[in-house]
């Protein structure tokens, strides 16, 4: 297998998003979100958007660490109707995120996300990297729970690798997230969240509060 292989992937994380799957994910994540609507029958519309929550005040700061479910990367089937080799999944995407509070319900967020492949009959090995920063809007919804909408910058890029050479290619794009933290102490909660902004569209993981 050529390391040209790069030129057939284009780079399709750039257009892999599948948005009907999107939708679905949006529409999930809205109707277990009504559940919440039980605990008061009159929510008041100016305090979930624009009081800070418990868990989003003035000059906080979230450490969150996450797993990447549903890859946006379409390596498999590009190399199994090419080549016909499946390739082996080293490591999944592993996604770190660091948030501070700057202003009122706004953050601001950078992280980054790194998964890989390899092909065991040719050594190849496929490095994913992903970098983002985004500004994130938070809103109050419940005392326990900290919802958010984020919107920014995405770099990603992949790098091939065996014995003897190495390429790689990049793209820089618009990145967007709904998550959504539900803390069960002061400064533990666990975490998901749903978008292009890293090597998966679904994340799932634990945040530290401090």
């Amino acid at each position: 297998m050529q390391i040209s292989t790069l030129k057939k992937l284009d780079f399709q994380f750039k257009n892999s998003v599948n948005l009907t799957k999107m939708k679905h994910l949006i529409y999930i994540l809205a109707l277990s979100a009504l559940p919440l609507t039980s605990i008061n029958s009159q929510i008041d519309i100016k305090e979930v958007l624009f009081e800070n929550g418990n868990y989003f005040e003035k000059g906080s700061t979230v450490f969150t660490i996450s797993l990447g479910l549903v890859s946006d990367i379409k390596i498999d089937s590009v190399l199994l109707s090419n080549d016909g080799i499946e390739p082996k999944l080293s490591i999944p995407a592993i996604n770190i995120e660091f948030e501070k509070q700057i202003w009122k319900n706004v953050g601001i967020s950078g992280g980054g996300t790194y998964r890989s492949w390899t092909i065991p009959v040719f050594e190849y090995r496929y490095h994913y990297f992903n970098f983002n920063l985004k500004s994130n809007y938070h809103f109050n919804i419940h005392e326990d729970l900290d919802a958010y909408l984020g919107i920014g910058m995405s770099y990603k890029r992949m790098v091939a690798t065996n014995a003897l050479n190495a390429k790689g290619n990049g793209s820089i794009s618009l990145a967007y997230n709904i998550g959504v933290k539900y803390y069960f102490t002061d400064q533990l909660g666990i975490y998901a969240a749903i978008g292009n902004d890293s090597l998966s569209l679904i994340k799932i993981g634990v945040s530290l509060y401090f």
